[in-house]
């Protein structure tokens, strides 16, 4: 499977796991760091915009290694 179509295929499968509520997403990046995500979370373009208190980051689709899925 081509790279861009591999990408579009996992951004649709993404925006549907985000949508869900209760659902805990955990980030593995590929520097190692990983990011537990649960609340506040939307997809803009090719990057995960998480929003804590005052603050929002970004999480470029391209830095993620592996992501799970756990139910809350």
């Amino acid at each position: 499977m081509p790279a861009k179509k591999k990408t579009n295929s996992f951004i649709k499968q993404l925006k549907k796991y985000i949508s869900i509520k209760g659902l805990e997403i955990v980030i593995h990046l590929v520097n190692g760091e990983v990011i537990e995500l649960q609340n506040n979370v939307r997809l803009e373009k090719n990057n995960i915009v998480v929003r804590n208190k005052n603050r929002e980051f970004h999480i470029p689709i391209s830095d993620i290694k592996s992501i799970d899925l756990y139910a809350a």
